[in-house]
């Protein structure tokens, strides 16, 4: 991850990533890269989605949020399934103030919504996660 100051665009941040689906940039021929939000929001569904132990030397970084969709959906689930991703969140991605994780689950869709600012925006930004207990 590359972070230049950037003063002409009035951003304090440029936060820059590979696409992690290999995409090759139609003028460049090389690699496209993510930048800012898109980049942020590949980054928070990786964390969600990635198991503990998963990433080479960094066992603690993940959730288990993978194993929690084949629990039972009581009452409590959603509330969970909130604080799992709440806690991987705000554990491991420094550049996004949390403002509220809500889950709606429904037989076997479940949809988290996230909200949350930027470390250098004001605006409040959401990002609906579907997960389905039949893909994963």
């Amino acid at each position: 991850m590359k972070i230049t100051v950037n003063s002409l665009e009035n951003k304090l941040y440029d936060f820059q990533d590979f696409d992690l689906f290999f995409d090759i940039h139609p003028i460049k021929k090389d690699l496209s890269l993510l930048k800012d939000e898109k980049n942020l929001i590949q980054s928070i569904k990786n964390l969600i989605l990635t198991k503990h132990y998963e990433r080479p030397f960094r066992p603690e970084i993940g959730s288990n949020v993978n194993q929690m969709l084949f629990e039972n959906n009581t009452s409590r689930y959603g509330l969970l399934l909130e604080k799992e991703i709440t806690e991987t969140i705000t554990n491991f991605e420094p550049r996004i103030k949390l403002k509220n994780v809500n889950v709606n689950s429904e037989r076997d869709y479940i949809i988290a919504t996230i909200s949350y600012y930027m470390v250098n925006g004001t605006e409040l930004k959401t990002l609906n996660i579907p997960f389905s207990r039949n893909t994963i």
